[in-house]
């Protein structure tokens, strides 16, 4: 009788370490599979900020280009109408 009860002690507690065994497998690989995440999303994150600064390089590059392109315009204007300006006084000069 006090094998059979030993024996059935035995038994449970082998099923408990077993199922400790299997909780802490879980947790563990649970632990990883979060890691896993967490890394995944602080690369997202970090293309995300990427992508925003060459995005907002590009466009102060585009702005730099577009304003340099806007200054060459006017200055192109300007020549043109001070010709203009210039060709009209001697226009006048001359019929006076």
């Amino acid at each position: 009788m006090y094998v059979k009860k030993r024996q059935g002690v035995q038994s449970v507690r082998d099923k408990l370490n077993e199922d400790l065994d299997r909780k802490r497998m879980f947790e563990e690989q649970d632990r990883i599979n979060k890691e896993a995440k967490r890394e995944s999303i602080r690369q997202m994150a970090a293309k995300g900020r990427a992508k925003v600064q060459q995005f907002g390089q590009n466009k102060i590059g585009i702005s730099k280009a577009d304003q340099k392109e806007r200054t060459e315009q006017e200055k192109r204007l300007i020549y043109k109408y001070e010709k203009e300006a210039q060709n009209l006084e001697a226009t006048e000069e001359a019929l006076i």
